[in-house]
């Protein structure tokens, strides 16, 4: 593919005539220089593009790693989760437990110790866990869940 049809997305179409040895010699290098230099230009745009939408989606990232022993709190989605918490999806909490992080299964997630009751998958990605800033008062009991 040529780099007038990547610009443009469609087939170039000119007068000159190429088996003219003259119009070869006089348009072809300079139609060149043109190309490349329109072809540069591009890369760099599209290298300045790539990188403000990478450093605009790594604002908004953080890095988190988790102790084994430590606990979390799981992200809930109240409306699509298996997890029902309390009667009305409006009201229901964002996050539940805290749970306790038993095992890193890989760079990015983590395997949970689960109450018996809950019948959902005890591996979560990194994203949709929280720290579990220790409160002796805070005391939850699973079966009423």
């Amino acid at each position: 593919m040529s780099p007038f049809e990547v610009l443009y997305g469609r087939k170039c179409s000119t007068h000159i005539s190429w088996s003219n040895p003259i119009d070869r010699l006089m348009i072809g290098p300079k139609m060149l220089r043109d190309m490349e230099l329109t072809v540069k230009q591009v890369q760099s745009n599209l290298k300045f593009s790539q990188d403000r939408h990478k450093s605009n989606a790594d604002r908004n990232r953080t890095q988190r790693e988790f102790v084994i022993g430590e606990h979390v709190f799981v992200k809930v989605k109240p409306r699509k989760s298996s997890i029902k918490l309390g009667s009305c999806a409006k009201l229901a909490p964002t996050y539940c437990g805290p749970f306790e992080n038993l095992a890193r299964v890989g760079p990015m997630v983590y395997h949970l110790t689960m109450p018996p009751n809950l019948n959902i998958h005890n591996v979560f990605h990194v994203s949709i866990l929280k720290k579990y800033v220790h409160d002796a008062t805070h005391v939850i009991d699973w079966n009423v869940i």
